[in-house]
């Protein structure tokens, strides 16, 4: 059986079903957010529901931008894909240093005994990591779009041949 890597399918569009399951599931997160903003009994609540609504607009929105290029048949688009998903890392985990440290200020001892304190931090590297690498070393990724991420000179053209 040949397995046909020029099309959208596989992987990669199990990463593009991915981004729309975070773009709703996101929108869901924030609009209980919204509510929970009016009904919090202190300021730290409020602050709390502040961060993770920012953490959500700008992750949805950094993930509408993927569903827009991720289609594009263009020797760019994993490169972009990848500065896309570092954005995202990075204000994901800054704004979830800033709810532990918060977290911290408003719990103290008992924080520290709290297990599940800084796993979405690590769940979030190990996302990004894995998804890199696909774009750096995928058979599709290459063939669908002429380029793997992070190689800027080995291009393939329509109908070249290429050897794995």
């Amino acid at each position: 059986m040949v397995k046909i890597f020029d099309q959208f399918g596989g992987w990669l569009r199990f990463y593009f079903v991915l981004q729309w399951i975070t773009i709703i599931s996101f929108g869901i997160v924030i609009i209980l957010y919204v509510y929970s903003l009016f009904s919090a009994e202190n300021i730290n609540e409020v602050i709390q529901s502040v961060i993770t609504l920012f953490d959500g607009l700008i992750t949805i929105f950094l993930c509408i931008k993927i569903v827009k290029v991720i289609k594009l048949k263009k020797t760019n688009v994993p490169n972009r894909i990848i500065k896309l998903m570092t954005w995202m890392i990075c204000f994901t985990i800054t704004f979830e240093v800033v709810d532990l440290f918060l977290s911290y200020l408003a719990l103290g001892t008992e924080w520290v005994d709290n297990p599940a304190a800084g796993k979405g931090i690590l769940s979030m590297l190990i996302w990004y990591f894995v998804w890199r690498e696909y774009f750096i070393r995928s058979k599709r990724v290459l063939t669908y779009y002429g380029q793997n991420a992070g190689k800027l000179n080995k291009v393939v053209k329509k109908g070249e041949a290429v050897s794995f």
